[in-house]
């Protein structure tokens, strides 16, 4: 396979990935969550139709408390889950 093809096939596979970024199911429940960073902000509790609870902050941590968000807003690869609405949690 000459070298042109290849990073065509690389570029067209990793564009794949990105776009078919998957919405987090009821499996995911218990997952870290992650902000656009990659640094742990919270955990997923559970995930109802078109809503999602999270909990914001650490067992460990104080004041962490639980949160709504819309599912469209976290994103997972099937290894992360990302919230990627951030900005509007410290707005709660």
């Amino acid at each position: 396979m000459s070298r042109i093809a290849l990073v065509a096939a690389l570029l067209l596979t990793a564009g794949a990935i990105s776009a078919n970024a998957a919405t987090p199911t009821r499996a995911d429940g218990g997952s870290f969550v992650r902000d656009g960073q990659g640094r742990i902000i919270g955990a997923l509790w559970s995930v109802n139709d078109d809503q999602a609870t999270v909990m914001i902050g650490m067992f460990n941590t104080p004041g962490s408390h639980l949160v709504t968000v819309p599912v469209r807003t976290l994103a997972t690869d099937g290894t992360r889950i990302v919230l990627n609405d951030t900005p509007s949690l410290a707005a709660r």
